[in-house]
Parts: C-alpha cells; structure tokens; sequence
C-alpha cells in the first residue's frame, strides 16, 4: 500500500517584497537541487533532481516551481546512487512534479512548500515471515482442539 511521504521543504522568504500589483518583487535565477532519499531497510540511496527555471516572486505571488527528474526510484536496481547498497528490492519512491513554490505570505509557517511523494513495495513477505504466522495459526487450532475436548472422570 502505497503511503505519502513529505520529502522535505523549500521556504520563500522576501523580506523588502511588496505585493504584485506595488511592482516590489525580486527574481530568482535558474536553479538545481539534489534530493538524496536514503532507504535504511536495503542500505541504498537514490536521488531525485529538481530544477527550476527561477522566476518572480512578491509577497503574495510566486511563480517559481521545481521539476523533478527521474519521478521513481526503484524497484530494483532503478536509479541507485554509488556508496551504499546496490538494489532498492521492491521498495519504490515516486515525487510529485513539480512542485509549486508557494508565496512568502502562504503556508505554514509562511512561505513554506513541501515536497510530497509516495513510498511503495510490492515485496512478498520473507519465507520466514509466513513460517512464523503458519506456526502462530497451527498453535491456535491446537488450542481450540484442547478446549473443545472435556473429559470425563469416573
């Protein structure tokens, strides 16, 4: 089942802007941003690449966002950065792109924008795993057959 995860924050802030329509803004430039994701469960990471064009932003209006490239890391050997592990297994991380980077009067705490994404696994469960519940189902049938049988004594 797949569960949504915030993959961290970018926070706008403009201390001299005014609103758009008081002309008082600034621009940010064409910017990169690596977001390294580390899965502790298969020792391996992986990196999601954002990229923005930049753009203008005033107190009450921005009109930067961040492009991400790949959207999925994982399964597999899929998009594996070199220093840990070698395989995500059937673990997979998605980001929603792109993200949309809020004005310095919006969010919360102000200015902020989070990045959100999924984290997934199609994993099977170990043979282990299904040994254990086996042998948990198997003692609870014994048990029921202990109760249910009553003796008696002459």
């Amino acid at each position: 089942m797949p569960s949504n995860v915030d993959y961290g924050d970018f926070l706008l802030a403009c201390v001299n802007c005014g609103t758009q329509a008081s002309g008082l803004g600034t621009h940010f430039n064409a910017f990169t941003f690596d977001l390294v994701v580390i899965d502790t469960t298969d020792n391996v990471q992986g990196e999601f690449v954002g990229t923005s064009a930049g753009g203008s932003i005033w107190s009450d209006v921005s009109q930067v966002s961040v492009s991400w490239s790949p959207l999925q890391l994982g399964p597999g050997t899929s998009n594996v950065l070199a220093g840990l592990g070698t395989t995500f297994n059937n673990t997979f991380f998605t980001i929603s792109s792109p993200t949309l980077i809020v004005a310095p009067n919006s969010g919360s705490p102000a200015g902020d924008t989070t990045v959100q994404g999924t984290v997934n696994s199609s994993a099977i469960p170990e043979p282990a795993t299904l040994l254990l519940l086996g042998a948990g189902l198997l003692g609870l049938g014994v048990l029921r057959r202990k109760a249910g049988v009553t003796r008696n004594v002459a």
